[in-house]
C-alpha cells in the first residue's frame, strides 16, 4: 500500500499541478476511458449524435456523461471502473446512435442497416483472440486454485508461505484468507523474513509449512518449508 501511493499516485498527482501536465493526464484519462467502455468500434454510430441530441432525454444524458467526464479528469488517479455509473447512460446513447444510423441510406443503399448489423459480429470477433491468450495463460487466481486442489488432495491443514520479489505488482496478489483463519484447511501469508515467520509456525505448528516464490518460479511449485530452503531460494 506504501509503495503505491507513494509510487504512481503521487507521481499522477504531481504531474497534474501544472495545466500542461492537466492537460496530459486528461488525454491520457479520456483514452483510458474510452478504450474500455467503446472503442473503435462502438464510436462508428456516434457520428449521427446531432440527431440523437434532438431528443431532450439524451441530451440530459449526454449532458449528465459530461459532467462526469469533467470531475473524473480532475481526480489525480482514475481506473476506468470509476466510470461505472454511467455505463447505462453511454450505452443509451450508443444504442439511440444506432438506431438512427440504421435507418441512413447513401446512393440508394440501406448502407446505415449493413453497418449496423456488421457492429455486432466485429465486436464478437475481437473477443476471440483476447479470449485465446487468456486461455493459453493461466492468471494467477487459476494457480492459486490448483495449489489449494493439492494440498487439500494430501489431506491435512496447510501453511502457505509466499514470497515475493522486490517488484512484485499488487495486482497479483497470491495472501488472502478465509475469515475463520484459524479452522482453514489453507492458510497463506506473506515471507517477512526468518524472525517473524517464526513466530507465524509456531503459531501454526500443527499445519505442514510450504514455501512458494512466486517471482522467481514461473511453474509455482510448492517447497517444504525450512530455513534452508529459503535461503536456497535466494
Amino acid at each position: 500500500m506504501r509503495d503505491f501511493y507513494i509510487g504512481g499516485v503521487l507521481d499522477s498527482y504531481m504531474q497534474q499541478r501544472s495545466v500542461q501536465g492537466l492537460a496530459r493526464r486528461a488525454i491520457t484519462k479520456v483514452k483510458s476511458l474510452w478504450g474500455f467502455y467503446l472503442g473503435p468500434v462502438l464510436t462508428v454510430p456516434l457520428i449521427m449524435l446531432p440527431w440523437v441530441l434532438r431528443n431532450r432525454w439524451m441530451r440530459f444524458a449526454f449532458t449528465t456523461c459530461g459532467v462526469l467526464m469533467a470531475m473524473f479528469l480532475l481526480t489525480s488517479w482514475l481506473q476506468p471502473h470509476y466510470a461505472a455509473p454511467i455505463t447505462g447512460l453511454v450505452y443509451v446513447l450508443v444504442v439511440q446512435s444506432m438506431r438512427h444510423l440504421r435507418v441512413w441510406w447513401w446512393h440508394g443503399k440501406p448502407t446505415g442497416r449493413v453497418i449496423v448489423r456488421t457492429i455486432p459480429l466485429v465486436l464478437l470477433l475481437s473477443c476471440v483472440s483476447p479470449l485465446a491468450q487468456k486461455m493459453l495463460i493461466k492468471p494467477v487466481y487459476l494457480q492459486r486454485t490448483r495449489i489449494i486442489a493439492e494440498l487439500r488432495d494430501r489431506g491435512g491443514r496447510h501453511l502457505v508461505i509466499v514470497r515475493y520479489g522486490l517488484e512484485h505488482s499488487p495486482n497479483y496478489e497470491w495472501v488472502y484468507n478465509k475469515a475463520d483463519i484459524d479452522n482453514a484447511k489453507v492458510v497463506w501469508a506473506r515471507d517477512l523474513g526468518e524472525a517473524q515467520n517464526r513466530e507465524l509456525l509456531k503459531y501454526f505448528r500443527t499445519r505442514k509449512a510450504w514455501l512458494l516464490d512466486v517471482d522467481r518460479d514461473s511453474a509455482f511449485k510448492l517447497v517444504p518449508y525450512s530455513s534452508d530452503s529459503r535461503q536456497s531460494q535466494k
